[in-house]
């Protein structure tokens, strides 16, 4: 776009700009940078959480929004209270009047949506992304109207997640608006970056780290620690009985060709699924008198991912977690369960878990230690806004089990869960989830027990330390968990990871997954090809309408 009244730094470092508050935005070298590269072409933006991407955006929106004031901006999160944070930390730094700007989300009704599309006032649309792809499909979206489509948590944007419809229509648009792509980490598989580059009409990158010189300056360091933990003699020994039937299973898949592997302590869960896939289509198009044997195999692959999951559950997350998983088995009435609890070994670590119920998981006890230390630390008590610790963990049952056990050792905390309920488990309201936040925020308590819900775009209080209860595969996932420390000041994260188990495999996959994100996103850049757009002429605010 034109660099008509661009923003410049005034004399005390902050953006000036017709359409910013006036020091709302904070001068930073690579946030000026990488806005002046992306006004005029489709862009993804790759930066660790909390190095302003979302500043960024607001940039680019200033300058389109003052340039062409007829043309209006779409910004899309994949949540609710995502689509509402966006919203309200545009409106902190654009000046705009409320009937500009308007949210959009399921609870928005088809009519309201329509006239809210035909409204040429209003300038500022946030919504979730399948709200738009409802209304492309209905035709309530005249297309020629927008100027920038931004696309938050771009990383999502594969295989039919609406933000892939969305970008196809808007690239077939008469007037071809910019997109602008934001993420932590768009993965580290060639193929999965090249696919999301394509699915949004990506032709430039802009990707910066903790080492780049324009971004180091506005870096806290963090100092990340990884603690090794000890099994106990109990839980290795009920690992070994699982193993013991996994093995059977898979040697049982493989003699029949079903697992390629020739080596099976080489097959993972991602096979077994593969493999799931493939013989419920083969169940699907099969005679009558081959489907008993393909329903076996079918009951054997199962088997082996419950059996994985179940020597996960003891390796990584304790006995806590596979005994209520256990329960489970025993209340479904799936076949493949109930000849996993016939088993004999099956019925004796069913019997060791309920007579060693008092014998915790080495990770539980490194965090009570951990936490009573910050304890004695800010004058016996957690509840200075000074210290705040976010534990991460991926299961729901951890964390629930955490909040106890904590609880019982004198330390305040608070479970921070998904929307969806689950058997036995009721979800968190929105409401429910933004009064814990801010309670967190406010210093009534310290410690956060947090699922994934905490690891995408949410506004997250600056937290001191991170704790990952278990390692995390996904490259994605370990910037986002990262990225939560380290904004204002210096931070700590601690991987807690058991020796020989699980852990260990998952903590060298993710160091290896990191780097090649890395080593790919350096190479990818010459790969992708400018595209040719249609730009209208400017018609910028005058002075009257941008004061």
């Amino acid at each position: 776009m034109n660099d008509n009244n661009s923003y410049t730094i005034s004399h005390i470092k902050y953006v000036e700009h017709p359409l910013i508050k006036k020091n709302s935005i904070e001068y930073r070298s690579y946030q000026d940078n990488i806005a002046k590269s992306a006004r005029n072409k489709n862009t993804m933006i790759i930066l660790p959480t909390a190095l302003g991407k979302t500043v960024i955006s607001a940039l680019i929106c200033a300058d389109i929004m003052y340039n062409y004031k007829k043309l209006k901006i779409l910004i899309m999160a994949p949540t609710r209270p995502l689509v509402l944070q966006h919203m309200v930390s545009f409106l902190s730094f654009l000046q705009v009047t409320d009937d500009q700007k308007v949210m959009m989300t399921g609870k928005t009704s088809p009519m309201l949506r329509n006239s809210i599309w035909k409204n040429d006032y209003i300038k500022l649309i946030f919504a979730t992304p399948e709200i738009v792809k409802n209304d492309l499909l209905e035709k309530r979206i005249n297309l020629d109207d927008f100027g920038l489509v931004i696309f938050d948590e771009a990383h999502r944007a594969v295989k039919d997640y609406a933000y892939t419809f969305i970008a196809k229509n808007f690239l077939e648009s008469e007037k071809n608006p910019v997109t602008l792509a934001m993420t932590a980490s768009p993965g580290s598989e060639s193929e999965r970056i090249k696919q999301v580059c394509d699915n949004l009409n990506i032709e430039h990158i802009e990707y910066r780290n903790e080492e780049d010189g324009d971004v180091k300056a506005y870096i806290n360091p963090i100092n990340t620690k990884w603690e090794w933990l000890d099994l106990p003699d109990e839980y290795i020994s009920i690992a070994s009985l699982l193993k013991s039937m996994l093995n059977e299973k898979l040697r049982w898949l493989s003699s029949r060709g079903l697992v390629k592997k020739k080596n099976i302590d080489y097959v993972f869960k991602k096979d077994l699924i593969e493999l799931g896939n493939i013989l419920k289509q083969n169940l699907k198009y099969s005679n009558p008198q081959n489907q008993g044997s393909i329903f076996y195999a079918l009951m054997t692959q199962s088997a082996a991912l419950s059996l994985m999951y179940c020597i996960e559950l003891i390796e990584s997350q304790g006995s806590f977690s596979l005994t209520t998983f256990m329960k489970r088995m025993e209340d479904s009435e799936g076949k493949t369960h109930s000849m996993l609890l016939k088993d004999f070994r099956m019925i004796e670590i069913k019997n060791r878990l309920s007579k060693n119920n008092n014998i915790v998981h080495p990770k539980i006890e490194y965090i009570v230690d951990l936490l009573k230390k910050y304890n004695n630390k800010n004058n016996n008590s957690l509840s200075s806004t000074k210290s705040k610790v976010l534990i991460f963990t991926h299961y729901r049952d951890t964390a629930k089990y955490l909040v106890d056990i904590l609880e019982k050792n004198g330390i305040k905390s608070f479970r921070f869960v998904g929307q969806a309920n689950r058997k036995d488990d009721i979800g968190m309201k929105q409401e429910e989830q933004s009064n814990i936040l801010n309670s967190f925020r406010k210093g009534e308590f310290n410690v956060l027990i947090a699922t994934s819900i905490a690891e995408e775009g949410l506004d997250i209080p600056q937290v001191d330390l991170v704790i990952f209860y278990e390692p995390i595969a996904s490259e994605i996932r370990y910037i986002q968990r990262k990225g939560r420390t380290g904004r204002k000041s210096m931070g700590s994260v601690i991987i807690l990871a058991a020796k020989n188990t699980v852990d260990e495999r998952i903590i060298y996959a993710n160091k290896r997954r990191i780097e090649n994100m890395k080593r790919l996103l350096n190479n990818i850049k010459i790969k992708l090809e400018p595209r040719d757009r249609y730009l209208p002429k400017p018609d910028p605010y005058t002075e009257d309408e941008a004061k």
